[in-house]
């Protein structure tokens, strides 16, 4: 009896006869490396791929036969794997439709028996794969050591048979119809019918069924065998395939994108659509988006610098893209080759934004050290700052901060954004407004922002920085910037209307603020009557009690504003507004004092009163 696991493995493998040895080891590396448990369909699939690793040009082809193949290996190493039911984590949802025998007349046959399709194969135990991949099985002897597995080569394996796999899948003259009709629609801008897309792809997966798997996951495993410690394959190179067609980079992204899984999901800005991937970008765009660094090297060396400075996509560069995405090495190598670090154009403006965005902090350095210019304006944030301090990356606020910018850019108001410290203030990240304060930032409506965003502490940090209480921001500027659309709050102010910080705390802030920004000097005597009427009908008591004690005036005219008070009523304000000398007709008494009638839980009326905030 083997007295170890090491034994026990090593005495199954040895009794594996060497006609079985491609096969076994086949099963073995899709079984240890595969990001899920695998279907027997898939499987069945993954093992019946043929293609020639040294001539891309020759096309893969699937083996028949090779189900049939499979289940006469499950009995050879049987006590490595298991075969049975799906888990309840196993995200086999690409087969729940043929679990319920959901299949129609359109589908294409199935390939193999419903069982193949319902029942997952996954290694016996964890310490199956810790022997396969172990040093001690690649030192033992050659008939076994033959079937150790090395990470970054099986990653490889395993994206370039998913390649072959889909490339294999857009052969069929049904595909290429569908990607047409496709195509068409995103093109005239047009969508088809809900869950027409996800039908049609269930139509081709009974005759396809490591058609989901190969779309989503080969990314992964081409990404994980560039970025792993080692050296890449360099032979085959079936993913360039998929990434240098338009065509079949939109079938990828249509296919993966029903399925909610995967890289493909987050790569391209505008993947949901399809745009970026027939607009004009190349290999390289999306060789950097995805980190393929040995991809990246191979293409960027039979490139002009033209090339490599080629601009398109919802990135705009494949600098840009490798930016964003913080893959500094791939950053570095388009660098040294001729791409432009000042590079302009797109939502992400410039590689340096773009990092700056995704929060990339080694990146930018890179960046700047090249001589990246922060003081280049544009794009959604309009400057690298901006979009630092909106996503709170504060070390990079930082770095940026002690670079040298200047006082326009640090100021400066994006259409629709607006500055870094109103960004930074409307999304609460506190430190980065100390910093934006302490390196000299202009106010500006970031106040406001807080306030509008509830976020107290920041307010608190802008007060105590000297924000000007009591300065009129407008409801509606001419550049669009200031939205804070005062008819929310009051229908009765005109599209010209003006605010200042009190009466915008007063609708919307805590009674703890409006005290706070009281006794730091806020001006009540100008509050106007517009806002009076908006807290009296929203009932916020307390709150006209503190505007009336700091100041505010009470006219013998304001009838509307009694009225809104009664509306909600309010009779603490009604009280306050009568004794100020406001008039109030016995039918307005009578409608605050009396409790609403509301129908009761048996059909009756009852009476309720409201005094005083909620």
């Amino acid at each position: 009896m083997p007295r170890t696991l090491d034994e026990t493995y090593e005495r199954i493998l040895d009794a594996v006869q060497d006609s079985y040895f491609e096969e076994v080891r086949t099963v073995l590396a899709w079984l240890a490396f595969s990001v899920r448990p695998l279907a027997v369909a898939e499987l069945a699939e993954a093992c019946s791929i043929r293609f020639d690793a040294n001539d891309d040009t020759t096309e893969p082809y699937l083996e028949e036969g090779e189900h049939d193949a499979l289940v006469g290996l499950f009995d050879v190493i049987s006590p490595l794997i298991l075969v049975g039911e799906p888990t309840r984590g196993d995200p086999l949802h690409a087969f729940r439709y043929i679990q319920n025998d959901n299949l129609n007349e359109d589908d294409l046959p199935m390939k193999y028996d419903k069982a193949c399709y319902t029942q997952v194969v996954r290694l016996a135990h964890f310490s199956v794969k810790e022997y396969l991949v172990s040093s001690r099985l690649q030192q033992s002897l050659s008939s076994l050591s033959r079937y150790a597995l090395r990470e970054m080569e099986v990653h490889w394996f395993l994206s370039q048979n998913c390649c072959a796999y889909f490339l294999l899948f857009l052969q069929n003259p049904l595909v290429a119809t569908w990607i047409d009709e496709q195509r068409d629609l995103i093109q005239s801008r047009s969508r088809p019918p809900e869950g027409q897309i996800q039908k049609l792809l269930e139509n081709f997966i009974t005759a396809y069924p490591l058609l989901y798997y190969a779309t989503c996951v080969w990314a992964e495993h081409q990404t994980w065998a560039e970025t792993g410690v080692g050296s890449c394959p360099t032979r085959g190179k079936l993913h360039l395939r998929v990434l240098e067609s338009d065509r079949t980079r939109f079938a990828w992204f249509r296919v993966a994108h029903q399925q909610n899984w995967g890289p493909a999901n987050g790569l391209a800005r505008n993947a949901s659509s399809g745009n970026d991937t027939y607009d004009g970008t190349k290999t390289l765009y999306w060789a950097s988006l995805l980190g393929l660094k040995h991809t990246v090297s191979f293409l960027s060396d039979h490139m002009s610098q033209q090339e490599i400075r080629h601009e398109s996509g919802g990135y705009h560069t494949a600098l840009h893209a490798a930016a964003y995405c913080g893959h500094e090495t791939i950053m570095e190598m388009l660098i040294a080759r001729g791409a432009d670090v000042n590079c302009a154009g797109g939502e992400l403006n410039t590689p340096l934004q773009a990092a700056a965005q995704g929060g990339h902090e080694k990146v930018v350095d890179a960046l700047l050290a090249n001589g990246a210019d922060v003081n280049i304006k544009g794009g959604k944030y309009g400057t690298a700052l901006s979009a630092a301090s909106s996503f709170g990356h504060e070390r990079i606020v930082s770095r940026l901060l002690k670079s040298d910018i200047h006082p326009e850019t640090l100021n400066f108001v994006a259409d629709k954004q607006g500055s870094a410290l109103e960004l930074a203030a409307r999304k609460g990240h506190t430190d980065i407004v100390q910093a934006l304060l302490q390196a000299g930032a202009n106010h500006g409506s970031a106040i406001m922002e807080a306030l509008k965003e509830k976020k107290d502490h920041v307010v608190r940090l802008l007060v105590a920085h000297g924000a000007d209480l009591n300065m009129q921001f407008p409801g509606y500027s001419k550049d669009g910037v200031h939205q804070y659309n005062c008819r929310q709050y009051a229908e009765y102010y005109s599209s010209d209307c003006s605010i200042s910080v009190l009466e915008w705390a007063v609708q919307i802030a805590s009674d703890e603020i409006v005290q706070e920004i009281l006794d730091a000097g806020a001006d009540a005597t100008t509050v106007s009557r517009e806002v009076l009427m908006c807290v009296a009908k929203k009932g916020f008591s307390h709150k006209f009690n503190m505007l009336v004690d700091a100041g505010a005036e009470i006219e013998h005219s304001y009838n509307d504003v009694l009225e809104m008070a009664v509306q909600s009523r309010s009779v603490e304000i009604v009280e306050l507004l009568v004794r100020a000398g406001v008039k109030a007709t016995p039918e307005q008494m009578k409608r605050v004092t009396d409790p609403p009638a509301q129908v009761s839980s048996t059909g009756g009326r009852q009476g309720t009163s409201r005094r005083g905030d909620n």
